[in-house]
Formats: structure tokens, C-alpha cells, sequence
């Protein structure tokens, strides 16, 4: 059978339309980004989201990274264990070996799994921070430091507001990081001679509020803690005090949104929240980012947004100083540079992938942050 001539050039076309195809491929440097992009709990990763791609752009128009270009994967675990589990094989599947993600503590069970018998991938996490995931040699990177960082100034903000007993309350849906992070905070609160109530745990998706408002009303501790993301943080601090009750609020960074402030109003007053971000910095780099970052997206940018940026800064650096892709030489690289230059100060990654950094404690009147003397 004979082929016509307008056919072999069809065929032809559509080899060399492949060809080109797979050559541009070949230029690009693929980076997956994965984090609960919908459901509950979006708005972290979303922000995270952000700032990587700010950085993703000013290294893309700067010549990419070994000459490539980054191309972006998305992927959203759905704050579902589960589903996050099953991305082990998409990222096999679309060629994933380098991945900003997850967000939240309790992935980490996510992350093992995908690393089980595979060494082909390295996590750089923006904002898993528990301190159960400290100090292990595997192929997770932590740009935030400790959340027990935290503990410490937040306590003293509770002795200079003498409260005597203290109530905490933490998330449930997030375990992998509100239950370690609640019982470290109730027994150094406790050698500093505070009581601290039985831990209540609560779940804002599945639980009436009512319960929860009665055991509060009946406790009325001096200090309430919230273990809990910005929008659960909020409707409880509007619940308790529209009940008249007068305790001083308390927050981890993980409520630190601009959400926050947007969905409690005045029932924040005088609530103290620690953060690894310094909402009021000057550098040029920071200041930078940040007008980049309102003109494209139209808000401020939070911590996870500095530290979505930080992810896709320490994976490029690494990139280049290794002049490899490879994960196990990345991650090799990342250590043996040690100390990054962040937006705001520098950062550093010790031996296990854990970073360093530092802690402010804010207090919030009139629908505003200050630092808290």
C-alpha cells in the first residue's frame, strides 16, 4: 500500500510536533506544590501558594534555574489523609521528584508513606513545624522552626497578665500537630505554677458549640488558649465573648491570618499570639515581595506566604550549587549550605533538614497587631 505524499508529510508533522514537544519538556525543571488547596484549612496552603509562585516568577525572569525554566505542578491532598496518601503514585506517574508541601503536621504520615521505598523525592515543607518531626535524617526539609519556640513567650505573656488557670483548647482535625503541640504547652505552663484545666478537644466541623461553651462558662479560667487555624480561632473567641465571659485569649502562629482579625472583630482585643513572621519589617527584600505580592494577589501576604517563598528559594539554591535535579544531591546541598538568606533575616537548616528561626509575640487591639512589650 502506498503512502501519498500529502500523508508521509502529515506523519511527518506530527514527529516532529512530538519531538518538539518533548525537547520543550526537557527545558523545564518540574517542582510539585501540594497542600489542602479546598475543603477546610485552605487558606494556609493557598497563601503558601502565593508566595512560591512569586519566587517561582522572579527566578523564571532571571534565567530559571540551570538554565530551566521551573514548571509548576499542582496537587491538592483535600486535608484528607487518605487522598494525600494516593498522590504517591501521580507524582510517579507525572514525573515528581522535587515537591514545596504539605502544610499541616499530621501529613507527615502522608509524607512517609510516599517515601516508603523510595529515596527518588525530597519534601521542602513551608509550614509543618510539630516538634515530633524534629531531629529525624529523611527527606523532609522544615522552613519553620519549632512550635515550641513558641511556648516560652507566650507563657510569660500569661504570668504578666497574672493568669492562674488556663484552659486549652486544641483541633483535633489536625492531630499530627495540635495534641504533641497542647501538652507540651500545658506542662510548661504548669512548671511556672499555672493550673492548667484537663486538655479539651473540639472539632468545629462535626461538634455543637454549645457543649463547649458550657464547660467554658462553668471553668471561666483566667486565660484561654486556642490550638486552632485563624476562622475556628475566630468564631470561638466572637462565642465566648458574646456569652460575657472575660478570659484573655492566647494563639499559636497557626492562627496568625488575615482572616483573623477579618472574622472576630473586637472579640480579639488584647489577645496575645506568637508568630515566625514580622508583620512590621522594613528590608528591601521583604518590602519587595511584599508590593509584589498585594498588586498580584490584592492582599498582605502571612507567614505561610514568606515561607512558601522560602521553599522554592532554599530548593534553587540548592539546584544550583549541586547542578543536579536529583533529590538525594538536593537535599545534600541544602545542608551543606546550612544558612539561607531569607526575605526578612537570614534562616538556618540544621544537620536534619530542621530550620531555625525567630519567634514574635504580637498582641492585638482594635482590630490591629502590635508587638507586645
Amino acid at each position: 500500500m502506498m503512502i501519498s505524499r500529502k500523508n508521509l508529510l502529515l506523519v511527518s508533522l506530527i514527529i516532529l510536533l512530538i519531538a518538539f514537544i518533548s525537547l520543550n519538556r526537557e527545558k523545564t525543571i518540574k517542582i510539585a506544590f501540594v497542600g489542602t488547596l479546598s475543603e477546610h484549612w485552605s487558606q494556609l496552603a493557598i497563601e503558601s501558594r502565593d508566595g512560591f509562585m512569586i519566587a517561582v516568577d522572579d527566578i523564571n525572569k532571571n534565567g530559571g534555574v540551570l538554565g530551566k525554566e521551573i514548571e509548576v505542578l499542582y496537587y491538592d491532598d483535600r486535608n484528607d489523609l487518605d487522598h494525600a496518601k494516593s498522590l504517591k503514585s501521580k507524582f510517579k506517574d507525572d514525573g515528581v521528584k522535587l515537591v514545596s508541601g504539605f502544610h499541616i503536621s499530621q501529613m507527615k504520615e502522608a509524607v512517609d508513606y510516599i517515601m516508603s521505598n523510595n529515596d527518588d523525592i525530597l519534601f521542602v515543607s513551608p509550614t509543618m513545624n510539630s516538634h515530633t518531626l524534629l531531629g529525624i535524617d529523611d527527606n523532609l526539609i522544615l522552613m519553620m522552626s519549632s512550635a515550641n519556640q513558641q511556648i516560652p513567650p507566650i507563657v510569660e505573656a500569661m504570668l504578666s497578665n497574672h493568669v492562674d488557670t488556663l484552659m486549652i483548647l486544641y483541633d483535633t482535625t489536625n492531630y499530627g500537630f495540635s495534641v504533641p503541640f497542647a501538652n507540651s504547652l500545658k506542662n510548661y505552663a504548669l512548671e511556672k505554677n499555672i493550673d492548667v484545666l484537663p486538655l479539651v478537644e473540639f472539632n468545629l466541623e462535626h461538634e455543637k458549640n454549645n457543649k463547649l461553651l458550657n464547660h467554658i462558662t462553668n471553668n471561666n479560667p483566667d486565660g484561654i488558649y486556642f490550638v486552632a487555624n485563624a476562622i475556628d480561632t475566630a468564631e470561638l473567641t466572637q462565642m465566648i465573648r458574646n456569652a460575657g465571659i472575660k478570659s484573655l485569649f492566647f494563639a499559636p502562629s497557626w492562627s496568625d491570618k488575615s482572616t483573623l482579625i477579618e472574622h472576630a472583630g473586637n472579640s480579639l482585643d488584647n489577645t496575645y499570639i506568637t508568630g515566625y513572621f514580622d508583620k512590621f519589617n522594613k528590608s528591601i527584600e521583604y518590602i519587595a515581595f511584599e508590593e509584589k505580592y498585594i498588586e498580584r494577589y490584592g492582599y498582605r501576604p502571612s507567614y505561610s506566604s514568606m515561607y512558601g517563598y522560602h521553599s522554592m528559594l532554599v530548593l534553587a539554591e540548592a539546584m544550583e550549587k549541586s547542578r543536579s535535579t536529583n533529590p538525594l544531591k538536593v537535599k545534600e546541598a541544602i545542608l551543606d549550605i546550612g544558612t539561607f538568606n531569607g526575605l526578612q533575616d537570614s534562616f538556618s537548616i540544621d544537620q536534619y533538614g530542621d530550620a531555625t528561626g525567630k519567634i514574635y509575640l504580637y498582641r492585638i487591639d482594635n482590630g490591629k497587631f502590635h508587638y507586645a512589650k
